[in-house]
Parts: structure tokens; sequence; C-alpha cells
């Protein structure tokens, strides 16, 4: 299998298993929404609401995830969330109030010899895309909490929130 294969299978694994946690989670599943023209580094997208959106994406050949949110053009949302998602490791942009990179290790454009000793791994690989999607699961809970939080400060609920009531907190905005 050659370098561009290997990317291919790569991306349609990590698609595969993240069908597969929208199905384990269908409301999150209900947010998946095909990729704006303006997003072009992003290869899954997630609308939470008109402000946010999780993004799961590849740039320079190096794969990322994180929450998408113009710090310009919805400055409360993107306080919100680049104070809730603090306390994970990441980074954050002008657009992303926090995403992270997979692995700088491994460049997909520009594959090391160690990475083109692993990717043909089946077995390592999967590994690779399940911790991918565990970090993204991370993630999401982490939303859940900033979206619980918010619902209680502003009076919407104080007692026990469903997932799907926070995910349809999530989806109105703040």
């Amino acid at each position: 299998m050659n370098a561009l294969d290997l990317h291919c299978k790569l991306w349609s694994e990590i698609n595969s298993e993240m069908e597969l946690l929208e199905a384990k989670i269908p409301e999150f599943g209900e947010l998946r929404k095909p990729v704006p023209t303006d997003k072009k580094h992003v290869k899954r997208y997630y609308k939470f609401s008109e402000a946010t959106s999780l993004e799961i994406g590849e740039e320079d050949g190096f794969i990322w995830f994180g929450v998408g949110c113009d710090e310009k053009q919805h400055v409360d949302s993107y306080a919100m969330l680049e104070t809730g998602l603090n306390h994970l490791v990441g980074e954050k942009s002008a657009s992303h109030p926090w995403y992270r990179w997979v692995d700088k290790n491994l460049n997909l454009s520009n594959p090391t010899s160690k990475n083109l000793k692993w990717l043909p791994n089946t077995k390592k690989r999967k590994e690779f895309v399940k911790k991918i999607v565990k970090d993204v699961e991370e993630l999401l809970e982490a939303l859940e909490d900033i979206a619980l939080v918010n619902a209680m400060k502003e009076g919407e609920e104080t007692g026990f929130v469903s997932e799907e009531e926070i995910f349809k907190i999530l989806r109105e905005g703040s």
C-alpha cells in the first residue's frame, strides 16, 4: 500500500469510528452537517448552534479536532467555550477557542519512515483511530458540562438535564 492509499484508509477508518459514535449518541449524530465550503481543512463537521461547531480536519498533513467559533462574531460564546475548555490540553485560534493536533509526529502529506512502518499495520492504525474518537468523546463531555452550566446560569434547568436536553441547549446556543 502506498502513502496515499494509507492516508485514504486512515480517514475511512476515522469516518467509520465517528459513525459508530454518532450511533451511540444519536443527538450528536443529528448535529452532523455537510462541511461548509469555507472550511477547506475540515473533514467532519457538527453544527451545535449558529456560533459553534465541532470539527475534525487535516491541515498540512496533520489531523486535528476542535470547537469552531469565531472570536469576533460570537464574543460571548467564544469566551464561554474558551473558559469551559481550558482544562483540556489544546490550543486556540481566532476561529477555534479550543483545538488539538492529534499527533504532530504524523504528517500524512509527508510521512516519515517510522510512520510508514506503523500505518500499514491494521491493529496499530485502528488503535490510533480509536484514540482520536476517545478524545472527541472527552471533548463532547466537556461541551455537555459547559451546556449544563450555561443552562443553570440562565435558569433554564437547575435539576438533572438529560443528554438530549443538553444537545438541544447546544444547538440553540447561548
